[in-house]
């Protein structure tokens, strides 16, 4: 049976068992290449201060700091332990 609905199935007798003790079914599926998961997005950045490596979100739960602070403060060209280590705002305008 190549395709099918599943009523005509049904009124056949035939159901997902039969189907997947067939050989052939079993041959078809065996043929199948199986592709890796579909990764989303970019990969994590990975940021290491004192030995541990965490995330930016990691980071942000971690020093209580938000990840928007943390990722200004390295565009800007503060280092990773200044900046995970500050933890009062830094006003450069006064």
């Amino acid at each position: 049976m190549e395709c099918g609905s599943i009523y005509l199935r049904f009124t056949n007798g035939i159901n997902n068992m039969t189907i997947s003790n067939d050989p052939d079914y079993q041959a078809w599926l065996a043929s199948r290449t199986k592709l890796p998961p579909k990764v989303r997005g970019r990969p994590p950045k990975y940021i290491e201060h004192k030995g541990q490596r965490h995330t930016l979100c990691e980071w942000s739960k971690i020093t209580g700091l938000a990840k928007t602070t943390i990722k200004q403060r390295l565009h800007i060209g503060w280092s990773v332990s200044d900046t995970l280590e500050t933890k009062e705002l830094v006003n450069q305008y006064k």
